[in-house]
């Protein structure tokens, strides 16, 4: 009698009256098809201060107090872009990390 209640209550969990009952995986189970391989992608070497903020954990204020304050030299860690846009040098960002 519990049994017969409990198809009842879900068929669907028994494989009855479902189109394609056999057991599928969540989708979390699912290995990704090589069509849905992960994609990496370089950072640039120059980037505009809301990426940098992103790469290095530094607010864009920091940054910019950074650089007003000089504590991130012109042309080594920083520079301006043909547009005028400040622009920070990941790797003399990495260099400026390092103590070089």
């Amino acid at each position: 009698m519990r049994v017969e209640l409990q198809r009842m209550a879900n068929p669907a969990a028994n494989g009855e009256g479902v189109a394609g009952s056999e057991f599928q995986p969540s989708p979390r189970e699912r290995k990704p098809a090589p069509s849905q391989n992960a994609v990496v992608v370089a950072s640039a070497r120059y980037v505009l201060l809301p990426l940098a903020h992103l790469l290095t954990g530094y607010s864009v204020k920091a940054i910019q107090r950074k650089i007003e304050r000089g504590d991130w030299p012109e042309g080594k860690v920083w520079r301006h872009a043909p547009d005028g846009h400040v622009v920070v040098d990941m790797m003399g960002y990495e260099r400026w990390v390092e103590g070089r």
